[in-house]
């Protein structure tokens, strides 16, 4: 054991039970990580020889942006793979440690082989193209371990519901409109009352 807090399970979800879901949550963590992270090193080497038609969404670009979009897109699977191994999720990520260490060097040697090719800022107008090339590979791997932090809290938590960005401020707007067409259902009755 390397010290982290052992997880503590709800009434309602066995806790080896709920332990294996957020463990096979990380393993497709790691999973796409690793493809993103492969996906990059042959996109790297394609553009190092010249087969930038081979890279999806960017084949179009310059080979300085492609290769700026190949860094900015291995710091993200960099920064996924760290924030997995050391944060919310960590505590259930002994098994994966040193994959995400690898993966997280392995994508960190992409980003800095790409940065000696000399890469270049992005060209007014390609904006979208370089979002898209950075989704393809960060936005399966972020998405998971969004879902992987949920299992988390609902493992820790029991009961207590999860709250995403946003449902927040969506139900306080509902109560606000529900408060306003009462406010409005009262004054129609006192108008219908005195007149």
């Amino acid at each position: 054991m390397t010290g982290y807090a052992v997880p503590v399970a709800p009434a309602s979800l066995g806790q080896s039970e709920g332990v294996h879901e957020v463990t096979q949550a990380i393993g497709q963590i790691v999973d796409t990580l690793t493809s993103a992270v492969n996906a990059l090193s042959a996109e790297l080497v394609f553009a190092r020889e010249g087969r930038t038609g081979e890279i999806p969404y960017i084949s179009h670009l310059t080979k300085g942006e492609i290769l700026n979009e190949i860094v900015r897109a291995s710091e993200g699977i960099a920064a996924i793979a760290d924030a997995v191994s050391t944060g919310t999720l960590s505590g259930y990520a002994d098994p994966f440690q040193e994959a995400l260490a690898s993966t997280s060097y392995r994508a960190n040697g992409v980003a800095q082989a790409a940065r000696a090719e000399g890469p270049s800022e992005l060209l007014a107008g390609n904006e979208s193209a370089a979002e898209d090339h950075l989704l393809e590979h960060t936005a399966d791997p972020r998405d998971l371990r969004a879902s992987a932090e949920r299992l988390v809290v609902e493992l820790e938590n029991g009961d207590v519901p999860v709250i995403e960005p946003g449902e927040r401020e969506i139900a306080m707007a509902e109560g606000v409109l529900a408060g306003l067409g009462a406010l409005a259902v009262g004054a129609l009755l006192i108008y219908v009352v005195v007149s």
